[in-house]
């Protein structure tokens, strides 16, 4: 953390905490609203409390979550890149065609 990030006050599971800003504060709102939605899931999933084993099975969730979406966008990136081969490789079929006709005219 930077020394010139903002902090905010909010409360997690019941803590309160001081919080870096994640790009402006609805935004860092919405995230601490989401950790406190999956504890709860979590929660309601288990027959006892055990704050930490939470706290750990939000963190390998959201984790998870990410790793799902990185995979996601590298493979729309690789298709993306092809798709953009083909469409230079049509651009300069195109190109080709049209010097030819000049030179036939």
């Amino acid at each position: 953390m930077s020394a010139d990030e903002s902090y905010i006050e909010c409360r997690i599971a019941g803590v309160n905490l001081r919080v870096p800003v994640c790009q402006d504060e609805s935004t860092t709102k919405r995230i601490v609203e989401l950790v406190n939605k999956r504890l709860k899931e979590i929660e309601s999933a288990s027959s006892r409390i055990d704050t930490q084993k939470f706290a750990l099975l939000a963190a390998y969730s959201f984790a998870t979550e990410l790793q799902d979406l990185m995979d996601r966008q590298a493979q729309e990136e690789r298709s993306l890149a092809r798709l953009l081969e083909e469409v230079g490789k049509s651009l300069r079929e195109l190109l080709e065609k049209a010097q030819e006709l000049e030179e036939q005219e």
